[in-house]
């Protein structure tokens, strides 16, 4: 069957239990949950604390967040063109495939330790899903029968956040394994300038020899050492960062020398130990080279009297990091991708006349405008009906997403718990949303009903207020205190909860409804519209919340932001229903619906080729 089908040859619409819908839910499921492991263990990377935490400043996590949103910015527009000109099928089949090439490179970020491409992986992610959006939203509408519109989102919108909680609760132990456990000093000697025999000259500087024993873990980067240590102080058992590069085999590393000195303070007497978690900017360093450059001095980081005259410390990883894991996880999934596309329909495409790229000046010129021209179109054709205000307040939910996306991973340090426990409230904010979505989808019936839209904002707002006024870990007490701080622990864990059933309320009417009025004809480059208009917010959402962090604003009281943003959608949604009900569309709160709909390509206009 070809796919230049005219649309009279539309496969039939069912309901929910189809096996193209339900083959659709398994590549959506697949697809978020790709995007969600490879950009939750980065962030962890990123994030306050993680291994590359200070390379790229305070809230460092939000580049990963960049990677996967720009490219919906700048591509669903001409992802939509493509969509209606070649058909949805096509284009599936071509993004999963583009995804496993995709997941190669990750696979070779990990092994290599590269955050560069680490990053460059999460960009091409974010593109080849980019070109998926407008294909999966409008397959939806092409295979379910309108009645069942609210359902099938409800399904399928479970169906990611399902994704983004596995993706989410895998990152925090994928990150923790990639990264193994931390090296641990085995024998040392006293601080002694082996060319003379004397102590350390104190010139500011002092020296580190080591061996360090590869585990397989892949090398990291580090930002500046000495703001790290200084003032952080030492006792008994400490972890120091060292932003040196450490590739295998033994070479010198400079410290500064009032670090060495408190460092030599808190390891005297027995018995007393402190931690290295090596890093590394240059895994092609040549340590030969730069043994040459500084005096071979022996800094004491572990007092053994038996061995205290060993002028080498050796090093070797507890348990050593699996490199290759979070790769191979990326790949697998990507591999799925591509089987479950068997029970996809040909669905031919709505415009299969449409030129890709119009006629112009220049090829620059039409470039620009396959990529741009589309969203002005759209927007314009969007503005003669409820649409428009419809595509703005669901792009305006995505604003406070981004910002909860990319706070989540600081609450390691807020709450002093584990990336696993941070892994663990993603992935519980992502099953409420889901389960905020199936819940609107029963509820709605054979009606769109945006009252429900109009309850969740409410939630959201209480409860992400709630989650900005909590204290943090060190600040706690009382109540929130006790059982090591797992109570303050499990009541954000509750918050996070009610208010991500409320987003689930206020997503779904939206989207059927955007869906059940877009013009079959042009739904491709519709979505494409809509789906860079949840991005373009959640782009701002993260510039804000870098912005508040680089002048100082706790992570948690930045839910205080997300809460005046959330109570500020219940203005667009009673523009929405005053709209809906100007075209007499909306019966209150409420849009009837019916298998006679409006959408369907024998009822729209065909768009000339332009």
């Amino acid at each position: 069957m070809s796919e230049a089908q005219s649309p009279s040859e539309h496969p039939p619409k069912r309901g929910v239990l189809q096996p193209g819908f339900l083959g659709l839910t398994l590549i959506q499921f697949l697809t978020a949950l790709n995007d969600n492991i490879l950009k939750s263990t980065l962030s962890f990377a990123l994030a306050a604390g993680g291994i590359w935490g200070g390379l790229l400043g305070p809230g460092g996590q939000a580049w990963a967040a960049y990677g996967l949103t720009i490219p919906f910015i700048l591509l669903s527009g001409f992802a939509g063109r493509l969509t209606d000109r070649f058909g949805m099928r096509l284009m599936v089949r071509g993004v999963k495939s583009l995804e496993v090439l995709v997941a190669l490179l990750a696979l070779l970020a990990f092994l290599k330790g590269s955050v560069v491409i680490g990053l460059a992986a999460m960009f091409l992610l974010g593109l080849q899903s980019s070109f998926f959006g407008p294909s999966k939203y409008g397959l939806i509408p092409a295979l379910i029968r309108p009645r069942d519109l609210p359902k099938a989102n409800g399904i399928t919108s479970m169906a990611t956040n399902v994704a983004v909680i596995v993706g989410m609760l895998a990152g925090g132990p994928i990150y923790e394994h990639w990264l193994g456990d931390p090296v641990r000093v085995d024998a040392v000697a006293p601080l002694v300038d082996q060319s003379s025999g004397e102590g350390a000259a104190d010139d500011g500087a002092s020296s580190l020899q080591i061996s360090y024993i590869s585990g397989g873990g892949p090398l990291r980067e580090a930002s500046a050492i000495e703001g790290q240590l200084l003032g952080t102080g030492f006792d008994r058992e400490t972890t120091l960062v060292f932003a040196q590069p450490f590739p295998e085999g033994p070479w010198v590393s400079t410290l500064p020398q009032s670090v060495a000195s408190q460092v030599a303070e808190a390891s005297e007497g027995p018995s007393r130990s402190v931690e290295l978690i090596l890093t590394s900017a240059e895994p092609d360093l040549d340590s030969a080279s730069v043994s040459k450059e500084v005096p071979q001095v022996t800094l004491p980081l572990v007092v053994d009297s038996s061995r205290s005259t060993d002028p080498t410390v050796a090093l070797g990883p507890e348990s050593p990091g699996v490199a290759w894991l979070p790769g191979l996880m990326v790949l697998i999934v990507a591999g799925l991708g591509l089987l479950a596309l068997l029970p996809l329909p040909m669905v031919p495409p709505m415009s299969p006349q449409l030129v890709v790229f119009p006629k112009a000046r220049s090829m620059t010129h039409r470039i620009v405008d396959a990529l741009f021209a589309d969203y002005w179109r759209s927007l314009v054709a969007m503005s003669k009906s409820p649409l428009l205000l419809l595509v703005i307040a669901d792009a305006a939910f995505y604003l406070i997403a981004h910002i909860a996306i990319v706070l989540l991973p600081d609450y390691r340090e807020v709450l002093g718990v584990s990336e696993t426990l941070v892994s663990a409230m993603q992935g519980l904010l992502g099953l409420s949303i889901g389960t905020g979505c199936v819940l609107a989808g029963l509820l709605s019936g054979k009606r769109i009903r945006l009252g429900l839209a109009a309850a969740g904002v409410v939630c959201l707002g209480v409860c992400f207020g709630l989650c900005g006024l909590l204290p943090t870990a060190s600040s706690a007490e009382g109540f929130l205190a006790s059982r090591d701080g797992m109570m303050l622990y499990a009541v954000n864990c509750l918050a996070l909860a009610i208010g991500g059933i409320g987003a689930g309320f206020y997503l779904v009417p939206l989207l059927a409804l955007i869906q059940h009025l877009a013009p079959a004809a042009e739904r491709g480059r519709f979505l494409g519209t809509w789906n860079a208009s949840t991005f373009l917010p959640g782009l701002v959402g993260i510039a804000i919340f870098q912005m508040l962090r680089i002048i100082g604003v706790p992570s948690v009281r930045i839910w205080l932001v997300c809460a005046v943003f959330a109570m500020l959608l219940l203005p667009l949604l009673v523009l929405v229903v005053r709209s809906l009900q100007r075209h007499q569309l909306a019966d209150g709160w409420s849009v009837p619906l019916s298998d006679a709909e409006s959408g369907d390509p024998e009822d729209s206009l065909q768009e000339e080729p332009v």
